[in-house]
């Protein structure tokens, strides 16, 4: 009876530890090399290092599994890490939320949906200058893209210095 109540107490403590995690059930839209993931609900995810390579091969319209957040603090700042299961592939990855669908359109990292407004078309190489629709000015560092997109949406993330624009992450300091 004594190794039931103990068996029982232990069982009953994984699954609460198991069952903390919201989930839900969303799908990949958009996978840039593993590293940036977007989902259809708009959703945008970094996978942690080492996890990109999983990820590599997950194709569009893959179901996905986003359990979390789960929080964590380095050096004052608050990052939410999710646990994304690719459902049809059985393959599991840990992310940082870039953007999430379910706050409001900047996250605790400062990141925030716009779009490029100048110029026309957006190339994303070195030191090219452009204007968000917030009328922020920002500039590329030490990428070539050619990326040649005409009024692109786009994360912008002036506390980390990068922007991301159609799945690709683009070093970017503000100017203005």
């Amino acid at each position: 009876m004594r190794y039931f109540f103990f068996g029982s107490i232990f069982y009953l403590s994984f699954i609460t530890q198991i069952y903390a995690f919201e989930c839900r059930q969303d799908t990949l839209t958009e996978n840039s090399d593993g590293q940036m993931l977007q989902t259809l609900s708009g959703d945008i995810f970094e996978s942690l290092a080492g996890d990109n390579i999983t990820a590599y091969l997950w194709l569009p319209m893959s179901d996905l599994l986003i359990c979390g957040p789960n929080l964590f603090d380095y050096k004052g700042k608050v990052y939410e890490i999710f646990d994304i299961t690719n459902i049809d592939d059985d393959e599991k990855i840990s992310a940082l939320s870039i953007i999430s669908s379910s706050t409001s359109s900047q996250t605790s990292g400062g990141c925030y949906n716009s779009s490029i407004t100048k110029p026309t078309p957006f190339m994303g190489n070195n030191d090219e200058v452009f204007v968000l629709s917030d009328g922020s000015v920002w500039q590329i560092k030490y990428e070539y893209e050619y990326m040649y997109e005409y009024y692109p949406s786009v994360v912008a993330c002036p506390n980390d210095g990068y922007v991301v624009v159609g799945g690709t992450k683009l070093n970017a300091v503000v100017l203005k």
